[in-house]
């Protein structure tokens, strides 16, 4: 089967001589064993689980160390191929679909977890370390450190998730994922190696990016349009020993939404995650269509209490009755606190160790997309209504997962959505809706995160000029020769 013979697959490629110079030329940086341009082996790169167009690669290429990553990026930089990094295929937006064919430069074989610093609390990882990869390590080796778990698979890398920006199960207290990390080692599209962080002064301690000129944000959220990253410093945390789960219920998402912002400002829990009736129904196991009853929430929100002692934990737990107490009577929100336990040990599970994705995926059909937003604390309650309202039109699930953000100071808003990955006509459909969700959030203040190409253009129409102007001229110094994943944020 070839890539052009599929349907729905946009092909392009070089002519068999250039094939052929240019595989014996990656070969000799990676061994002829771990580059390819088998037709096969390409289709399994061209797409994701998404609604975005698939695209055919012309090579794969799988390095083992920073010093093939720069032999690889030297030789696509002459040659003027195109260059898209690539570790687990698991995002939700399409990010690593070759838009101008080119390389995939697959990085899973990089796989070290080269230091794990005890006393500042850090990890050194290489990009094919993955979440589920870190956690065994932490777990066997620092059994009082821990480092956050997203709504994703096991084998999603660690580093692909703090670059772009992704989220967790501790970003209400901490904030997204970018905002743990230390320091990066980078491989620019010329070949060169920059660290960025404390390792600047010897390459050891790793602990910082601070007080110098923080160049990090050259690489975080370009989806990999400005270098390659060999190496990222991710903060890590101590683990409580003690932990209390609740989740608060709610008539309406104003309810639940005003609720979560008082208890966000008592400062007692470690994570707080809004999910519709309909995924609770989901990780119940009841099948689609999910059947909201009249008496049924229309949301609720898991609550966490980390504490260092049973005293306390008894004492925030005071607190939180007390605020749902306070809210029911006063302030006449028809809100209740329910101990998670309640909701039976799969619930239990799903909540503690978020691994969603999969049992989205097999729901409606096959394929799974979202957007994402992050947006203001006031648009929230707005965003979840009018999100449920464009999901039904188009015949879906209100699917709706949020989150408070580091503490409390802005919110996170997906709208998941599984779909029939075999139907054009409900393919189109998800493209319809997406763009409507996308247009009602931007029109609330919030901004699509991991944005896929088409989102991206939405956000440079209503984005500063002066901003969009420095965007270029960014990935013109850095990228002159435009080889880096190619399309992202249209440029």
């Amino acid at each position: 089967m070839t890539g052009s013979a599929v349907k729905g697959v946009e092909k392009r490629g070089y002519s068999s001589s250039d094939n052929v110079r240019i595989l014996r030329n990656l070969g000799e940086v990676v061994g002829s064993e771990h580059v390819t341009n088998d037709e096969e082996t390409l289709l399994t790169y061209s797409g994701d689980m998404t609604e975005n167009t698939p695209m055919v690669p012309d090579f794969v290429v799988l390095p083992n160390s920073v010093e093939e990553v720069q032999k690889v990026l030297k030789f696509a930089s002459k040659e003027k191929i195109a260059v898209v990094p690539y570790v687990g295929g698991a995002n939700v937006g399409g990010l690593t679909i070759p838009q101008k064919g080119g390389i995939i430069l697959d990085l899973k074989r990089m796989n070290r977890i080269i230091k794990v610093d005890s006393d500042s609390m850090y990890a050194v990882l290489e990009p094919g370390v993955t979440f589920g990869h870190l956690k065994r390590f932490l777990e066997e080796n620092h059994p009082d450190l821990v480092y956050t778990y997203p709504n994703a698979p096991p084998w999603t890398s660690v580093m692909c998730n703090a670059l772009l920006e992704g989220l967790c199960d501790l970003s209400y207290r901490y904030g997204c994922m970018a905002d743990w990390i230390n320091g990066l080692e980078v491989v620019l599209p010329d070949g060169n190696v920059v660290k960025i962080g404390s390792a600047i002064t010897n390459g050891e301690h790793w602990y910082t990016r601070y007080p110098l000129p923080d160049l990090t944000g050259l690489f975080i959220g370009w989806q990999g349009s400005t270098g390659v990253v060999t190496k990222i410093s991710v903060q890590l945390m101590p683990i409580f020993p003690f932990k209390r789960n609740f989740v608060l219920i709610g008539q309406s998402y104003k309810d639940v939404i005003e609720t979560v912002k008082i208890i966000a400002r008592k400062e007692i829990a470690s994570d707080m995650t809004q999910i519709t009736w309909e995924v609770a129904l989901m990780l119940m196991d009841q099948k689609s269509p999910l059947k909201r009853g009249k008496t049924d929430p229309v949301m609720g929100s898991t609550i966490i209490l980390p504490a260092n002692s049973d005293k306390e934990l008894k004492a925030k737990e005071e607190v939180l009755n007390e605020v749902v107490k306070n809210v029911s009577a006063k302030d006449k929100r028809n809100v209740s606190l329910v101990p998670l336990e309640a909701f039976g040990e799969k619930v239990v599970k799903a909540i503690e160790l978020p691994t969603t994705l999969n049992q989205l995926m097999a729901f409606r059909g096959g394929g799974m997309t979202w957007l994402g937003n992050y947006c203001p604390i006031s648009s929230l309650a707005q965003g979840y209504e009018r999100g449920e309202q464009i999901m039904r039109k188009h015949g879906f699930d209100p699917l709706i997962w949020g989150k408070f953000m580091r503490g409390g100071h802005f919110a996170a808003c997906r709208f998941l959505i599984p779909f029939n990955k075999s139907s054009e006509r409900e393919v189109e459909t998800v493209k319809k809706m997406l763009n409507e969700l996308a247009d009602m959030m931007l029109g609330l203040g919030a901004i699509p995160y991991k944005a896929p190409s088409w989102a991206a253009m939405k956000i440079l129409d209503r984005a500063d000029k002066n901003w969009v102007d420095l965007l270029r001229k960014v990935k013109r110094t850095l990228d002159p020769n435009g080889i880096m994943n190619p399309g992202r944020w249209g440029l």
